[in-house]
């Protein structure tokens, strides 16, 4: 097996040359970049390594596409709170966090913990991991695994030189490396020793102002290349796009997800289409929706492409237990409504 060097940069060159912005709002602001959110996620879980890592916490900057890897042995909350709280002490605190609906992060303590370093929690949608970043750059992470390691209790030897390509890779949203956006200029490689000419004088003062320019208009152009590039790939997803009307109050079912099980004699070949009866309680994206159960809970965020719409076939047939279900979704979606009503009166009361 090839020792791991320059072909690490070229093999993430071209994973990364499909980089596609799926944030849908988390463009590049035009003044404030402190706004961008991080995206968070686990890669795992793996064989265990000679190291004793069996995961991989990863996060990512959404405006730059910065990468941070660090190694796990677990990926529950206390884990999550430990490497969000490292990635904070040297890259500062974001303002969002961006996640999927693991429980470590749908945890009451991760999700104190943030509100502590003043950042607030989004999730993507159930079963929709497209506005997930993290998750892409998992994917590249992985074909660098699959490229130099053989021995699968060796996963996370060259986590570090793998993470460095990816870094460094061109990408094409932003029409910059992240190492550019963060550091203002290229990496430095082994190779480039023999091409060195620094003389060990130091810099004037002006070379520093001439950075900070650099990194000023750098930032400028990024942000009109990220803002094109969001228009071209909508329009792409667009063609393919599923078209909806639904509202708030409108009867669902859920697409069924459930897996194939020997143990409990289930084939995912023959399972029900659809599951339960739901309403839309609250829209939360162009393509994301809160829905509200019988027994009055909400769940959590899930993708149009999971929604069906629901309604009966013949409603002179319908038993007492349909009735009694209707009456239920109906009586708590109202006592909800008026609520929100009843709250936002009396904050306007003196």
């Amino acid at each position: 097996m090839s020792t791991p060097g320059f072909k690490f940069a070229s093999l993430a060159r071209g994973q990364n040359q499909r980089d596609v912005c799926l944030l849908g709002k988390c463009c590049l602001p035009d003044h404030d970049i402190s706004s961008i959110p991080s995206i968070v996620d686990f890669y795992g879980p793996k064989p265990k390594s000679t190291g004793g890592h069996t995961y991989a916490f990863v996060m990512v900057d959404a405006a730059t596409r910065w990468l941070d890897v660090r190694l796990t042995n677990s990926s529950d909350a206390r884990t999550s709170i430990h490497q969000i709280t490292k990635f904070c002490q040297r890259w500062g605190f974001p303002k969002t966090i961006v996640s999927d609906n693991a429980p470590s992060f749908r945890s009451f303590e991760f999700q104190s913990k943030c509100r502590q370093m003043g950042a607030t929690n989004h999730y993507t949608a159930a079963y929709h991991p497209q506005p997930n970043l993290a998750e892409r750059l998992n994917q590249s992470l992985k074909s660098c695994i699959l490229a130099y390691i053989d021995d699968h209790t060796r996963w996370d030897l060259h986590i570090g030189f793998f993470v460095l390509a990816i870094n460094t890779a061109y990408q094409i949203s932003l029409k910059y490396s992240p190492y550019q956006m963060v550091v203002g200029q290229e990496a430095r490689y082994p190779g480039d020793i023999d091409s060195d000419t620094d003389d060990g004088e130091p810099l004037p003062p002006s070379v520093a102002e001439n950075l900070h320019l650099h990194m000023t208009q750098m930032r400028e152009r990024a942000v009109e290349n990220l803002k094109k590039a969001q228009i071209q790939h909508k329009r792409w997803f667009d063609v393919h796009r599923r078209t909806h009307d639904f509202q708030p109050g409108d009867w669902v079912m859920l697409k069924n997800r459930q897996l194939s099980s020997t143990d409990r004699q289930f084939a995912a070949g023959l399972r029900q289409r659809t599951k339960g009866v739901y309403i839309i309680h609250k829209i939360v994206g162009p393509n994301t929706f809160i829905l509200m159960d019988e027994k009055g809970q909400k769940t959590r965020p899930y993708n149009v492409i999971d929604i069906r719409k629901w309604f009966y076939e013949d409603d002179n047939n319908l038993t007492p237990t349909d009735v009694s279900v209707i009456e239920l979704h109906v009586k708590n979606y109202i006592n909800e409504v008026f609520d929100i009503f009843d709250a936002a009166l009396d904050a306007k009361l003196p």
